[in-house]
């Protein structure tokens, strides 16, 4: 009797843990970078099916850590069922890195690197991190300029990532409006993937206006959603813990 108890109290301690939410730190080597890259790990349960396990990718580790308390909202979100199974990979990458692959400027090799990162090296060290063959959803986001690189990435990649969430980028690459390249960039590229994108920042901005025409006019974007935050200034402000909330619920959806 005394042992059946002693298991039934392992067995019970070990499944409560198990339906906890974990944050593990981690880091990977990048060839592609050519150093090591930090990594913040925050997972919910695995469900019986791993397949229904999502992914989101959070460009700019640093961002995550100091401006969103994503393990909360993750816990909070999961245990109300808003959101499906997920797993957030934040990782660091350096300012060099943001951007765009096809500006034709010499900087263009550097966001080529982390996009080559991304999806060469982090997809597949997370894949068999989590122990699984394929997620069932993949997105990613990034904050100011990592917004840029996030969606770059998520464009170049239609085939791997569904979803870009961009939190008050910064379109401003140039003085001029006229000669943006981001929007440019964007203008001119072939590509029609079929992707959403949530874009959080200031209400009337020009460039975010501009930028939502020329999504609109590639006219294969699954799904576009906008969301205004007039208390927002185009200064580098933190991450407003709803918006990521909003975000998660609108990319994840139970």
């Amino acid at each position: 009797m005394r042992i059946f108890l002693l298991v039934l109290t392992i067995t019970l301690g070990f499944t409560g843990c198990r339906s906890k939410i974990k944050q593990q730190e981690d880091s990977i080597y990048s060839r592609h970078l050519q150093r090591h890259v930090a990594l913040t790990i925050i997972t919910t349960p695995m469900p019986k099916d791993k397949e229904e396990m999502n992914l989101l990718l959070f460009n700019g580790g640093k961002d995550m850590r100091d401006a969103v308390r994503a393990k909360k909202i993750i816990d909070s979100l999961y245990k109300k069922k808003l959101i499906q199974p997920l797993t957030l990979v934040a990782f660091d990458a350096n300012e060099k890195d943001y951007g765009l692959q096809e500006t034709g400027t010499d900087e263009s090799n550097q966001h080529q690197k982390l996009n080559d990162f991304v999806t060469d090296e982090l997809y597949p060290f997370i894949k068999k991190r989590v122990v699984i063959r394929k997620f069932n959803s993949v997105a990613i986001c990034g904050f100011g300029r990592s917004a840029l690189s996030a969606f770059d990435i998520a464009w170049n990649n239609d085939e791997k990532i569904q979803k870009a969430g961009m939190f008050y980028p910064n379109f401003r690459e140039s003085a001029q409006m006229s000669d943006n390249p981001v929007i440019e960039t964007i203008r001119a590229s072939r590509k029609r993937p079929n992707l959403g994108i949530w874009l959080a920042d200031a209400a009337n901005d020009p460039a975010d206006l501009m930028f939502k025409e020329v999504i609109a006019g590639k006219k294969t974007v699954a799904d576009f959603r906008v969301t205004d935050d007039p208390t927002i200034s185009n200064s580098k402000t933190m991450l407003q813990v709803n918006n990521f909330a909003d975000f998660l619920i609108w990319a994840f959806p139970k």
